[in-house]
């Protein structure tokens, strides 16, 4: 199996993941790395790293970056006289390890984990908390997200899988002072209205967010960073825990 590196990247001020995924022949993968022409704002980057490099198996890490951002993934491929890509779910426990020993060791820092053994999985329920969320409180006194439509209504579990860099889940805040931080704020956008604070039980997949919006689940130095937010899988209204008026800002 040949490993080969070819710094063809886009030169462009935006592209998507397939555009830097592994070029994958039978007996050849090719992987991208360097920096593209881009402008005055800088320029555009992919990073290809080979975190496990096996007789009959590989796993890369792919960075990237552009003007309006980035992202990241991670590629598995088993390797039996041709390369077959496969799935972190399909890997076993034993193979999970090396990979992660690898994502350690050899991946760049900023690197997110790609995932957990099947055997630290726990069933959603185990890991509930409660958390507080801000709504807006419309004319007809139902509660509405401040960002679109979504309506929150008390009992009823809102399900959206949680996911790292903003793609999904509900989003909620820890601590009794969520009001406060609101009103000076130090959290979401203020304008006039009114508004609701409600207690949620939260529970399932959850990623974590720092006060610039970047995503930390995994990252080494999450015990040292106050967690801005919190994306949930599982947010359930239960109660609502405070109502006030903003008015002009």
């Amino acid at each position: 199996m040949e490993i080969r590196f070819s710094n063809d990247v886009p030169n462009d001020n935006y592209f998507s993941t397939h555009e830097v995924e592994p070029t994958v022949g039978s007996q050849v993968i090719v992987l991208y790395n360097g920096y593209g022409r881009g402008g005055k704002w800088g320029r555009p980057g992919v990073t290809s790293t080979v975190v496990v490099q096996a007789l009959d198996f590989l796993a890369i890490h792919v960075g990237y970056h552009h003007k309006y951002g980035g992202g990241q993934f991670w590629r598995y491929y088993n390797v039996n006289g041709i390369v077959t890509p496969v799935t972190w779910r399909s890997l076993a426990d034993e193979t999970r390890e090396i990979v992660l020993d690898g994502w350690r060791s050899v991946a760049p820092d900023w690197a997110r984990c790609p995932g957990k053994l099947k055997s630290e999985y726990v069933s959603p329920k185990q890991n509930k908390f409660t958390a507080f969320k801000i709504v807006e409180v419309c004319d007809d006194g139902s509660f509405e997200s401040l960002y679109d439509h979504t309506k929150y209504i008390i009992g009823h579990t809102m399900i959206e899988r949680a996911r790292p860099y903003h793609e999904g889940g509900y989003y909620v805040y820890l601590g009794n002072n969520v009001k406060e931080r609101f009103l000076t704020g130090k959290i979401a956008y203020r304008y006039p209205g009114q508004f609701a604070i409600l207690e949620c039980e939260c529970w399932g997949n959850t990623e974590h967010y720092d006060s610039d919006g970047n995503c930390i689940t995994d990252s080494i130095h999450f015990d040292s960073v106050s967690v801005h937010k919190i994306a949930v899988t599982y947010c359930k209204p239960i109660a609502v825990h405070d109502i006030f008026t903003v008015e002009g800002v």
